[in-house]
């Protein structure tokens, strides 16, 4: 009887706990799209935020040519740029500037569905996602984000701005960042100080001196600290990202951060035409160019390139892990090289043309091969010149370089990264650490093509597991416009698995959002989970559009003339020819919508309403949890009352009563409820249809998509090679730069 007495106040009380527990403690959703939250006590520089008042980074918009006659201003986006000092940066005995700093320009479309107002006090209130876009190189500024590929604005031959409709500041706020020191407008200009500027020769002085200059940009801009912070780039930004990243994750590591860096969610990493493996990236290139039919064993020279390719596989097996080559390795970088010799043709007057490495459907005149493209960088050389567009954006006359040069020479060649480690030696930990991962590429690039990042894929273990599982998920993605709702565009395909996310984008180039800048804007939608799912037979299709699916975009009405529409109707397909005459019920296709916007005003409280309701959270807890230990209390008391008083109680009353008595072959009680007829095996209850993706389809009319992109796919053979240009490596030359 004590036992169970015992035993049953226990499980009673355990339950009770647990039960209490459930109610009290809130249980917030988690879903794969993760993110990782830096905390620290915040303890900002009163004199350094005055100094860094958001006010002096304005920009006027009505001396950018070509924004000044725009009627609609509301269209036009809020602009802030300048130069951010680095945090802690020190530059006496350098002769750099004192206030020498990283040129950013960051943008907000008024359309989006949270507040930018500076003024406003409420901060910590503010929502949204902040997107930090970094172009590659090394060295390349990225400006070239900023107006030839996902920004905001866009520079015709004349060297004037106009809106672009399609830029993914239409799904979260951006800033296009002039990084490492010597890119872009974070270049000293000649004279007195030429050469003195510190250039960064590893790749973790990068990422320190990137997390300087956030410090102080959230300091310029707190209304930022609580959106969600993705940092994006393409080329080797590949390597900056994932360095940044380890950095923040790790700041208390670094005596220069530790007790500065601010709070921030960081959401995830999105990482386009990616060089993050040099070694399996480097092997593709020959792979790559036979599966899409640029040589063939018939090619002249075909000998001579397996043999490059021969001595960079020797090259790679015979290095170690302390080899200064582990980023770029000379026996591999001869195989581009050795690709263009082969494919070199001519062109009606007898000029060499060869391949576009940044586009191989696309031609250029020897030695450039791609660096000439897309001839938008050229406008964008001719927009910097013009003093009006340096004083709007704040520019520094008395320090920042004169003239805006699309890549650098000195930042790549400095950029030796001797003791570094490649990129993809931290994605791993980044994954496992719960950190989201994008990597997507446009199929028609070369120089990181999608064959190098399927590979590095295969070959990358993470979560205990090599490559992309079993249980991956995998999507077709379709552009759908929302005005025409019987045209679907094939847009790429989508694979998800453990934080990790590769999308291939069709027929795209190296700059997807320069090619595509409708569909591209359908890459931030999926990270952000704007997007619809549907189901068709054996087939899961991701559908984006011109505005995300999203509870502020979408509207109602059409929801549900929709609903009506597809009661009666089967099923789209997409142009596949199936002739699939089975009955389809409403569930054959179904809608998922994602919304990450929240509108509903019930929540848009105040810091002092907010503090009372967490007030009240919390005397409502302690309340529950005094009453349960009061009746824990009770509880031992009672029962060390009966362990006394029952032995003479029972003793009235006659024997103890057991259930063995009545069945003494009994030996547990829980067979007394027991139905000798149960079946105690479980079937299998999470069968599913064998997923079979279509990667190859391309039959869809792109008539009505191909309005939207202007100019996008420029025939860049009828260019030729200027003086001053702003590339700085010639690819026939031996020396590779991954990205413009």
């Amino acid at each position: 009887m004590r036992l169970t007495l015992r035993s049953a106040y226990f499980w009673f009380c355990l339950s009770t706990f647990i039960a209490v527990d459930a109610l009290i403690i809130p249980q917030n959703h988690v879903s794969k799209r993760n993110t990782i939250l830096l905390k620290r006590d915040d303890d900002d520089d009163d004199d350094d935020n005055e100094t860094l008042d958001s006010d002096n980074f304005k920009v006027n918009y009505e001396q950018i040519p070509g924004l000044s006659k725009i009627t609609d201003s509301k269209s036009i986006p809020e602009m802030y740029a300048g130069h951010i000092p680095l945090f802690g940066w020190d530059t006496e005995d350098k002769k750099v500037p004192e206030d020498f700093g990283y040129f950013f320009w960051r943008f907000h479309d008024k359309s989006l569905p949270w507040d930018d107002d500076d003024d406003d006090d409420n901060d910590d209130n503010n929502e949204g996602t902040l997107i930090f876009w970094l172009n590659g190189g090394p060295g390349c500024s990225s400006m070239d984000g900023a107006l030839v590929e996902s920004g905001p604005l866009r520079i015709d031959d004349k060297g004037n701005a106009y809106l672009n409709q399609n830029s993914w500041a239409s799904r979260a706020d951006m800033v296009f960042v002039d990084q490492p020191a010597g890119t872009g407008f974070s270049a000293i200009k000649k004279g007195s100080n030429e050469n003195t500027i510190p250039l960064d020769d590893n790749l973790e002085d990068v990422a320190l001196h990137f997390c300087q200059f956030l410090i102080n940009y959230f300091k310029a801009f707190p209304q930022d600290i609580n959106k969600k912070i993705i940092l994006a780039g393409e080329s080797y930004a590949g390597q900056y990202i994932p360095h940044i990243a380890t950095v923040i994750l790790n700041y208390e590591q670094h005596p220069e951060l530790q007790e500065n860096m601010p709070h921030f969610n960081l959401a995830a990493l999105l990482i386009g035409n990616g060089w993050i493996d040099p070694v399996t990236q480097s092997l593709a290139y020959l792979p790559f160019a036979i599966d899409n039919n640029l040589v063939n064993q018939d090619t002249p020279g075909f000998n001579n390139l397996l043999k490059t390719h021969e001595d960079c596989q020797k090259k790679i097996n015979t290095k170690n892990e302390n080899d200064d080559e582990q980023f770029s390795i000379p026996e591999c970088d001869n195989i581009i090289n050795q690709l263009i010799s082969v494919t070199k043709t001519r062109d009606d007057d007898n000029n060499e043309q060869c391949l576009n490495v940044y586009n191989y459907e696309l031609k250029d005149s020897m030695p450039a091969c791609g660096m000439n493209w897309p001839a938008d960088v050229s406008y964008v050389a001719q927009f910097f010149g013009d003093k009006n567009v340096r004083d709007a954006l704040n520019i520094n006359e008395e320090w920042a370089a004169e003239n805006w040069i699309e890549c650098r020479k000195d930042v790549m060649n400095h950029m030796s990264n001797k003791g570094s480690k490649p990129s993809i030696e931290f994605l791993p930990g980044l994954l496992e650490r719960g950190l989201n991962v994008v990597l997507f590429n446009g199929d028609k690039d070369l120089i990181c093509n999608n064959r190098g990042i399927t590979d590095m894929i295969k070959s990358m273990k993470w979560g205990d597991q090599l490559g992309f599982s079993d249980n991956a998920e995998n999507y077709d993605w379709i552009f759908r416009q929302q005005t025409k709702r019987d045209t679907d565009v094939a847009a790429g395909y989508v694979v998800y698995d453990r934080n990790l996310t590769f999308i291939s984008v069709y027929n795209a180039s190296h700059m997807v959002p320069h090619d595509k800048p409708v569909i591209s804007t359908g890459i931030v939608d999926i990270i952000l989970d704007n997007v619809l799912l549907e189901s068709i037979g054996k087939r899961q299709v991701l559908v984006s559009s011109e505005k995300p699916y999203n509870e502020d975009f979408f509207d109602e009405d059409d929801a549900d003339d929709d609903e009506d529409d597809h009661e009666n109707e089967e099923p789209e397909k997409i142009k596949q020819g199936d002739d699939n005459d089975e009955e389809k019920d409403d569930d054959s296709q179904r809608y998922y919508y994602y919304y990450y916007y929240d509108k509903d005003e019930d929540y848009d409280e105040d810091d002092d309403d907010a503090m009372l309701r967490l007030d009240d959270y919390d005397s409502h807890r302690a309340i529950i949890f005094t009453s349960f230990f009061v009746i824990l209390f009770i509880g031992v008391i009672a029962i060390r009352t009966l362990d006394r008083w029952w032995p003479k109680v029972s003793s009235q009353f006659g024997g103890a009563y057991s259930r063995l008595d009545n069945n003494p072959n009994k030996t547990v009680t829980w067979a007394d409820e027991a139905n000798p007829q149960m079946n105690f095996e479980l079937g299998d209850m999470n069968a599913d249809e064998d997923f079979e993706i279509d990667d190859t389809d391309e039959e869809f009319d792109q008539e009505n998509l191909e309005e939207n992109e202007s100019d996008s796919n420029s025939d860049v053979s009828e260019l030729d090679i200027g003086e001053g240009s702003t590339s700085p490596e010639h690819v026939g030359e031996q020396q590779v730069l991954r990205s413009p």
